[in-house]
């Protein structure tokens, strides 16, 4: 799919704030506007520019970014306006693929733990390395059916200088059809470790196209955990919180997702694309 997908700039109007606006962003993590992702590519060059060590790439990366125009996009996984433009394209074409079969998924969030390496446990902060073991996992579960995309967040515990760790998961909608049998099979391998409670989540979707939104967030979240204080009457409360990311964090965000390529953050077993059309689009396999 990379191969089709590399290089196609999609047409101007996923880069404007004109088409399907009732379907984007949530009340936690609302969608930028175009105006606010031009900006935000304009920060990210500065700070590319503005950073020290690896001048070299940084700054070959700052000069593609700025290049970016409409007609001569960059296509950067860094890029906060190709990443924007393609997360409005991949929720319009994922909702129409699905559109009244909410019944038949759920969304699930994994968190690839090392389920081949017993007692060494532990998650991965390499893109590539989570794409192949989710992948790897799903396909052993018999979990075929599945549309998302790969993520990125950085994790530490409060307080506790050194603790960050890179975390790499996916959020993906997965079909229905031997959920009890793949669950459980997920479940067995992706072990909890001491710095992933929950390696997998599995709920029901109500078919708000809200998540697929989300799946393929251009903003990146920073985790900080909280350690549990007083009586214990506290413990409903969240025990993390999400500030922005650092100006380091910020950097090797740009540097990792550029290397990664913006669409094979993109996760689609059971479905193709069919690109008979302008615009790409993704299709079930069955149908």
């Amino acid at each position: 799919m990379a191969d089709l997908l590399q290089g196609l700039e999609l047409p101007k109007k996923y880069y404007g704030d004109d088409i399907f606006v009732r379907w984007e962003g949530c009340d936690k993590h609302p969608l930028a506007k175009a105006e606010e992702a031009i900006e935000a590519r304009r920060k990210v060059i500065e700070l590319l520019r503005n950073s020290s060590g690896q001048r070299s790439s940084k700054r070959a990366l700052a000069a593609r970014l700025a290049k970016c125009r409409a007609g001569r996009r960059c296509l950067s996984g860094a890029c906060p306006e190709c990443i924007r433009a393609h997360q409005r394209w991949f929720t319009r074409t994922s909702w129409t693929a699905m559109e009244g079969r909410s019944e038949e998924f759920v969304s699930v969030t994994i968190v690839p733990t090392r389920w081949d390496v017993p007692g060494k446990e532990t998650m991965t902060g390499d893109l590539e390395t989570a794409r192949k073991l989710i992948s790897l996992v799903m396909r052993f579960a018999g979990a075929g059916v599945a549309l998302g995309a790969i993520d990125l967040s950085f994790n530490e515990r409060r307080g506790q200088l050194g603790s960050e760790l890179k975390c790499a998961h996916a959020h993906l909608l997965v079909s229905k059809v031997g959920l009890p049998v793949w669950h459980r099979r997920l479940r067995m391998m992706l072990p909890s470790t001491p710095n992933v409670d929950r390696p997998l989540l599995v709920e029901p979707w109500d078919g708000n196209p809200k998540f697929i939104n989300y799946t393929f967030r251009p903003n990146l979240s920073r985790r900080v955990s909280i350690d549990p204080v007083g009586d214990g009457r506290e413990k409903d409360r969240a025990n993390t919180r999400t500030p922005p990311l650092l100006n380091h964090q910020r950097v090797e965000a740009a540097l990792m997702l550029d290397g990664f390529g913006l669409v094979n953050r993109i996760i689609h077993p059971g479905f193709r694309l069919d690109t008979n059309h302008k615009v790409p689009t993704f299709v079930r396999i069955e149908d």
